[in-house]
C-alpha cells in the first residue's frame, strides 16, 4: 500500500515539474480565462448591437490614445462609432436577428417554474406593427399577433402529460393580459405561469380572438394540440380561459407551442355628419353653406357629409325631401338615412332662400347624383355615380365607415359625401305640385 502511494506522489511531482519546465504560462492562461468569462457575461447581459457598439468605442478610444494627432483621430473615431453603431442597431432591428430561429433578446422573457420540474416562457410579437418578440407589446384592433410558448423539462426523466390553460383578460381591463396556467389534470388546481401584457393603442381593442394551439410555429402543417375547453378561444365580457393537453416532454428537452391571435374591434357604429350644405354654382360660390340665396334658373350643388365614428362599417340608405315654406319664399332640404335595416332618421337640413322674393321650387337634375371620397394623404379623391331617385324613394349609399389601426388620418378617409345637383324653378302658384323629383308642398 505504501509502495503504491509513493509511486502516485512521485508521478504527481514529475507531472508538476514538467509543466513548470514547459512554456505554458499559467498566469497568462488565467488572465485569458477571466477575460473570456467577462466577455461572455457581458454578452449575455447586454444586447448584440450594444455589445458591438461598446467594442467599437473601446477600439476608437485606444486609437485616439495612441495617435499623435488626437484631434483628427477623434473626428474619425466619432464618425466611425456613429456609423457602425447605427448600422448594427438597424441590422438588429430589421435583420435576421429578429427571426423565429433566434432566441428572444427581451430582458423580461424569463423562465417561470410551473410544475413537476417544468419551466415555461411566453412571448408575443405584433406582426402588423413592431415585429419583435417581447412580454409587453402594443396592439390595436385587428392587429395580427403571434404568441410563442416554450416549455422545458429540467428533470432527468420524461414529464407526464399536462393541461395548459390559455387565459385572456376581458375588454373591461385597460391593460390586457394573456397568460398560461398549468395543471396536472383538467379539474385540478392550476399553477400560474408566464404572461404577456398587451397595451391598447385605442378604444378599438375589444375582445380577444385566438386560433388553436399547435406544436411549433403556426402553419398549415403544424400539429394542433388536443383542445379541452373549446375549439377557438374568444374572451367575452369577463375574463376567460381555454384548455389544451400538453404532451410528455423528454428529459432535458423543450417544446415550442405557438398560436395566432388578434383583438376584435367593438361592435359599434355611429353615423353622423355635418348639416346638409348647399352652394350656388351659377353665382360661382366655392364653399358650401347651410343657408344660401338663389333665384329661378340657378343651379345648386347639395352635399350631405356621411361619417361613421364607430369601429364597424354599416350599410346606409339615403333619401332627400324638399319642403316649400312660407309659400315658396324659401325651401328646406332634409336628408334622411336608414342604417342597416333600422329606423329612418333625419341627418341634416339645408336652407335655400329666394333672392328675388319670388316663390321658388327645387328639382333634382337627373344623372348628377354621386358619392364622393375626400382627398387625404390616406386616400385619393374619388367620384362614384349613383342612380337617380334620391328625392323619390331613396337610394342605397353602400357601406360607410371602417377602422384602421394607428390611422394617421383618424378615419377621415372613410368619410363620404352624397352630392347632387338641383335646379331652381319659379313656383307658378303657391300650393302647386312640382314634377317627380321636385318640391313637395
Amino acid at each position: 500500500m505504501k509502495t503504491l502511494w509513493g509511486e502516485l506522489v512521485a508521478q504527481v511531482h514529475s507531472t508538476v515539474t514538467r509543466v513548470r519546465a514547459s512554456r505554458i504560462d499559467l498566469r497568462t492562461a488565467g488572465i485569458i480565462f477571466g477575460w473570456l468569462v467577462g466577455v461572455a457575461a457581458f454578452a449575455l447581459a447586454f444586447s448584440v448591437w450594444l455589445t458591438v457598439a461598446l467594442a467599437v468605442i473601446s477600439l476608437a478610444a485606444a486609437m485616439i490614445w495612441s495617435s499623435r494627432h488626437r484631434g483628427r483621430a477623434s473626428a474619425w473615431a466619432v464618425a466611425s462609432v456613429t456609423a457602425v453603431g447605427a448600422v448594427t442597431y438597424l441590422a438588429f432591428i430589421f435583420g435576421p436577428l429578429t427571426s423565429d430561429t433566434i432566441e428572444s433578446t427581451a430582458a423580461d422573457a424569463r423562465w417561470v417554474p410551473v410544475a413537476l420540474g417544468l419551466d415555461a416562457r411566453l412571448e408575443a410579437k405584433n406582426n402588423t406593427y413592431g415585429h419583435r418578440w417581447a412580454t409587453k407589446l402594443e396592439a390595436d384592433g385587428n392587429d395580427d399577433l403571434q404568441f410563442r410558448l416554450v416549455i422545458r423539462n429540467t428533470r432527468s426523466i420524461a414529464s407526464p402529460e399536462m393541461i395548459a390553460r390559455l387565459f385572456a383578460s376581458g375588454p373591461e381591463s385597460h391593460s390586457r393580459m394573456v397568460a398560461m396556467q398549468f395543471g396536472s389534470s383538467e379539474y385540478g388546481p392550476f399553477a400560474p405561469g408566464p404572461e404577456v401584457q398587451v397595451i391598447p393603442q385605442s378604444n378599438g381593442l375589444y375582445r380577444f380572438n385566438g386560433n388553436e394551439l399547435v406544436l411549433g410555429a403556426p402553419s398549415p402543417e403544424a400539429t394542433p394540440l388536443e383542445s379541452l375547453g373549446g375549439w377557438v378561444p374568444r374572451s367575452e365580457e369577463n375574463d376567460s380561459g381555454f384548455e389544451w393537453r400538453v404532451p410528455s416532454i423528454p428529459a432535458h428537452r423543450e417544446i415550442t407551442i405557438g398560436f395566432l391571435a388578434s383583438y376584435w374591434t367593438p361592435e359599434s357604429s355611429n353615423l353622423g355628419g355635418a348639416s346638409l350644405d348647399v352652394k350656388n354654382l351659377t353665382r360661382g360660390e366655392a364653399d358650401y353653406s347651410t343657408a344660401i340665396a338663389a333665384a329661378p334658373g340657378d343651379e345648386l350643388s347639395v352635399g350631405a357629409v356621411l361619417h361613421n365614428s364607430g369601429f364597424r362599417s354599416l350599410g346606409v340608405f339615403g333619401r332627400v325631401d324638399f319642403g316649400i315654406r312660407d309659400h315658396g319664399r324659401f325651401d328646406l332640404i332634409t336628408m334622411y338615412v336608414t342604417e342597416s335595416s333600422g329606423r329612418e332618421r333625419e341627418l341634416g337640413q339645408g336652407l335655400v332662400n329666394s333672392s328675388t322674393g319670388q316663390p321658388i321650387a327645387l328639382q333634382i337634375r337627373q344623372g348628377r347624383t354621386q358619392l364622393m371620397t375626400p382627398k387625404t394623404h390616406c386616400s385619393k379623391e374619388a367620384h362614384s355615380p349613383l342612380p337617380d331617385g334620391v328625392a323619390v324613394g331613396g337610394i342605397d349609399l353602400g357601406s360607410i365607415g371602417g377602422f384602421r389601426p394607428r390611422d394617421p388620418c383618424s378615419g377621415v378617409e372613410f368619410t363620404r359625401m352624397l352630392e347632387f345637383r338641383v335646379d331652381v324653378r319659379k313656383l307658378r302658384r303657391a300650393g302647386d305640385q312640382e314634377p317627380k323629383g321636385g318640391a313637395r308642398t
